[in-house]
Parts: structure tokens; C-alpha cells; sequence
């Protein structure tokens, strides 16, 4: 992912020299997009680079009380989801979705209005959790969520 934003970086570096110095006549926009595109691209790579996860963070806590995730902005807000408030899990490649029973419950927790927001209006109270950060298959993820939520049907 830091090399992504390394890439774009580069590629925002290349269009303000472009848009700068070769071609003139670009409209002012042009200028300040090539601009922005440049400074995410480096500061996206620098935040990477020089701040990485603590490598003694749980990224996923699962127990027979609940489960609790450090991978998504949305699974952060909601901190510890207990086991008799998921409703279903959909599990894929690269992540699992815990559908609430109670979305209102984990949307009063976010404080950041985008989060909340996105939660409740694009998710529609499925809190994502992303599984790629995490050294486990789909399959050790599946047999861990069957052990701990018997409702589970395996989707």
C-alpha cells in the first residue's frame, strides 16, 4: 500500500512539473489537482513509512463474548461487539461483515460523524472488518467465528 501511494506521489510530481513549467495554459484547477495528488501521494507513502501499526496491536480479538477489530475506521467506532448482538457474519477473501442486530447501539459509540455516517446509511449497520492485515486464512477465520458463534451459516 506505501508503494501505492509512493506511485502516486510520483505521478502527482510529474504533473506539476508538467502542468507548471511545460504546459502553461492549464487551467487553475488543473494546477491545484496536480498539486493535491502530489502531497496525498507523499504524505500517504511518509505516514506508512514513518508510522507504522504497533506490532503488539490486536488487530482482531475474537471470544466467546464478542469480537472486537482495529482494521476499519467503522470496526474501531463500534469497539466490542458482543456475541448476542450479531445478527449474521458474511465472510469473503479479504473481509468479514458483522451484521448487527442493533445498529443504533453501535452508531450512538461513533463519534466521528463520516464514520457514523457512512455506517448507517452506505453499510446499513454491517460493520466491515478487513482480514488481510491478519496472518489467517478464510478458512481459520471461518473455523474461529463457527467455534464462538453457533448462528454462523457458513456464508
Amino acid at each position: 500500500m506505501a508503494n501505492m501511494f509512493l506511485l502516486l506521489g510520483v505521478l502527482g510530481i510529474a504533473m506539476v512539473i508538467f502542468i507548471w513549467f511545460i504546459e502553461t495554459r492549464v487551467w487553475l484547477v488543473g494546477r491545484v489537482v496536480s498539486i493535491f495528488v502530489s502531497l496525498l501521494g507523499i504524505g500517504g507513502w511518509l505516514k506508512l513509512k514513518l508510522a507504522p501499526k504497533n506490532p503488539d496491536e490486536t488487530a482482531i480479538r475474537i471470544s466467546t463474548e464478542g469480537i472486537e477489530a482495529q482494521t476499519t475506521p467503522i470496526a474501531k467506532a463500534a469497539g466490542f461487539i458482543h456475541s448476542e448482538d450479531i445478527a449474521d457474519i458474511f465472510l469473503n477473501k479479504n473481509y468479514m461483515e458483522i451484521l448487527v442486530s442493533d445498529p443504533d447501539k453501535y452508531a450512538a459509540r461513533m463519534k466521528n460523524f463520516f464514520v457514523r455516517d457512512t455506517f448507517v446509511k452506505a453499510k446499513n449497520g454491517i460493520i466491515p472488518i478487513s482480514i488481510a492485515e491478519v496472518d489467517v486464512t478464510e478458512e481459520e477465520m471461518r473455523s474461529y467465528i463457527i467455534k464462538i458463534v453457533p448462528k454462523f451459516k457458513n456464508n
